[in-house]
């Protein structure tokens, strides 16, 4: 029998969901973090539960073919990328698997066909967003990430899946935040002001916005010493970095870990940055290939753009192939700013987009005027409480589902299907929450259920585990 402590010799043949590989070896299969399917290990045993144990490397006896040096001198402790050390063609047949296999396992699907993953355009310095925490340790601010499993930072001057203009201003900024010696927040004792520095990058315009979160309830309640530093700082920062769109200030003075509290005020400059996302098939009212998002700090917008218009284009495709006239109408759940609306408007007789953040609805509507759009209607809610509303009040030819990671709430999931909507098309981050979602909807209800016509991955987070799925889904009467 397996006992806690143990040292085993392993070989890796599989990844669980989290990107931990896996080995089948003994009784119980057994999860250990950094390896790589082919990889011979010695490994102890340090948890055993009644279906599965973990495991810790002790050392590697041969190593796999698809394990290569990792790019970056933080992999392993910092807690950002988990595949460095998996080939990239590896990294895409990785995740392949674990869509099919959290289908099979969680879904109890047998014989779907999920396509071969879209690769990244480029897989470093594709990120268009950096969260950084900041602390004062060795006698000097320090800005970079949590080590894993931590809230111990780590230093670091540059990330290499972040853009580029997005590490120079890293780099700026631990100079101009020694410089102006601003307070910084203490978790402990929960005393300092500046907590966390967040940067997002427009690829289309070569733009930053600069968000500052600070430990306290609005700007009046920062002290006048304080507050000339802050000025002086954002000044500062923005003078000698000229693509700075704009700086924001976010507060929040609550413990935790929640990075963005619910108030902000512009800094310097705009509190937005415009993105131009390009199509191979869509061509919007001005007779254009591009479409223009405006993005502010709260909003939701996909961290890869150029991944983000290949999942738009088959989302585009698949919608074109149920268009008549442009007859359809359609309803985009957990909408954001609108982009995926935005994207089928042609296709489309009218578009509702449901979204529950405020500032990501005022943003979709400027999206639609600032693309000349006009049949999409925004609206403010939780989709828990809205969409019932409008989905018996009217008939809809398309869902757009496009939850957070925990999925779609299961009384969402049974008001479709009791509503007879003939398509779905479901995009998730998360393929375990995809699979149990996917398993409800295509269960029969008064002799109709729902088809899987086409599962898509593609890598919208390359050199971790997850996964952006696309899969789109038709109503039939049960033979």
């Amino acid at each position: 029998m397996l006992q806690k402590n143990a040292i085993v010799e392993l070989e890796i043949d599989a990844y669980a969901t989290n990107g931990q590989g896996i080995s089948h070896n003994l009784a119980i299969p057994v999860f250990v973090d950094g390896v790589v399917i082919g990889d011979k290990i010695l490994v102890k045993i340090y948890d055993i539960r009644k279906s599965f144990a973990l495991g810790k490397v002790v050392e590697i006896l041969n190593q796999s073919p698809d394990r290569v040096k990792p790019f970056c001198q933080h992999f392993s402790i910092c807690g950002g990328c988990q595949w460095q050390h998996l080939d990239y063609q590896a990294q895409l047949k990785a995740k392949q698997d674990i869509v099919r296999n959290c289908l099979i396992h969680i879904g109890g699907f047998k014989d779907l066909l999920v396509e071969t993953v879209i690769p990244a355009i480029e897989n470093k310095a594709y990120r268009n967003k950096a969260q950084f925490p900041i602390s004062f340790q060795n006698n000097k601010i320090e800005i970079g990430f949590y080590k894993i499993k931590s809230h111990d930072l780590i230093n670091i001057s540059a990330c290499p899946v972040a853009s580029v203009s997005i590490n120079k201003l890293l780099e700026n900024c631990h100079i101009l935040l020694n410089k102006h010696k601003l307070r910084i927040y203490d978790e402990i004792s929960q005393i300092g002001l500046l907590r966390h520095l967040i940067m997002q990058y427009s690829f289309g315009h070569e733009t930053i916005l600069v968000t500052l979160v600070l430990n306290t309830k609005d700007k009046s309640s920062i002290d006048s010493k304080e507050n000339h530093k802050l000025n002086l700082f954002m000044a500062d920062l923005r003078q000698s970095n000229q693509n700075i769109s704009g700086i924001c200030l976010n507060f929040n003075d609550k413990p935790g870990n929640k990075i963005l509290g619910q108030t902000f005020c512009n800094g310097v400059g705009n509190d937005y940055i415009i993105e131009s996302l390009s199509s191979q098939f869509v061509k919007w009212p001005n007779n254009s290939n591009i479409l223009k998002l405006k993005i502010k700090s709260q909003s939701f917008f996909q961290i890869n753009p150029r991944i983000c218009e290949k999942l738009n284009d088959e989302i585009y495709k698949v919608v074109a192939c149920l268009n008549s006239n442009n007859k359809l109408n359609i309803i985009d759940a957990y909408g954001g700013i609108g982009t995926i609306a935005l994207w089928l408007a042609p296709l489309a007789n009218k578009i509702i987009c449901l979204e529950i953040s405020h500032q990501a609805i005022e943003c979709g509507k400027d999206n639609a005027e600032l693309n000349g759009i006009t049949n999409i209607n925004f609206s403010q809610g939780l989709v828990e409480d809205n969409l019932a509303g409008f989905l018996l009040n009217d008939n809809y030819d398309l869902i757009i589902l496009d939850p957070p990671r925990k999925g779609v709430d299961k009384n969402v999931l049974e008001l479709i299907k009791k509503l007879f909507i003939k398509n779905i098309i479901y995009i998730s981050c998360n393929p375990a929450t995809l699979a149990r979602d996917l398993k409800i909807l295509t269960s029969s209800y008064q002799n109709f259920a729902y088809k899987i016509n086409l599962i898509q991955p593609l890598d919208m987070f390359s050199h971790t585990f997850h996964i952006e799925t696309m899969v789109s889904l038709t109503l039939f009467p049960e033979p």
